[in-house]
């Protein structure tokens, strides 16, 4: 239970960070996290519930959905092709795909990145062109190739978050850092 705690801790600090560097970067923000409804929050149709991204913003006129996800660092998938990845469970991924369809409002997917001061973002079809599926803990993950998200360094954001996220699941490699030559790509 006290783990449970500290991962929702963990995160939310995580999405105020993210938060934060989307308002530098010119955006308003709508913290759909934040909005307490006794739960997550829900866009509902007759088709049923979807769990709601962390945040809708505006910049230009032009409105996007971000999902924000606090990660230690990327994980190594040793198997051929290797590959550097942060995976997230199917369900989720689904909803992203969901909430964009029944919204026409275009998901974006952000992952801080504690171990590399890195924020790592980029729009959900992108992720998608190189993702990989795998089943772990009885659910089905996707795994994203971590060269397809765009790198923002945030180290002057105020202080990071420790890095010891412990896995929720078994993963190939654990808690080893992507060589520099992957952890920084000019944009």
């Amino acid at each position: 239970m006290s783990g449970d705690i500290e991962k929702k801790r963990i995160g939310a600090q995580g999405e105020t960070v993210v938060r934060e560097w989307l308002k530098q970067q010119g955006y308003a923000i709508l913290p759909a996290s934040l909005i307490d409804n006794g739960g997550a929050p829900l866009l509902e149709s007759r088709d049923g519930k979807i769990i709601l991204p962390n945040n809708l913003t505006w910049k230009n006129k032009e409105m996007g959905w971000v999902e924000v996800k606090t990660k230690s660092n990327a994980t190594e998938h040793i198997a051929p092709p290797r590959r550097w990845e942060h995976g997230l469970p199917k369900r989720h991924w689904m909803a992203y795909w969901r909430i964009q369809e029944q919204t026409g409002i275009p998901v974006t997917l952000a992952v801080l990145e504690l171990s590399t001061a890195l924020l790592l973002i980029a729009r959900i079809e992108v992720l998608g062109w190189h993702s990989r599926q795998y089943p772990m803990q009885g659910e089905m993950h996707v795994f994203l190739l971590r060269n397809d998200f765009e790198r923002h360094d945030i180290k002057g954001l105020g202080p990071l978050l420790p890095i010891g996220i412990a896995p929720s699941a078994v993963r190939t490699r654990c808690q080893n850092l992507p060589p520099v030559s992957e952890q920084i790509r000019m944009m």
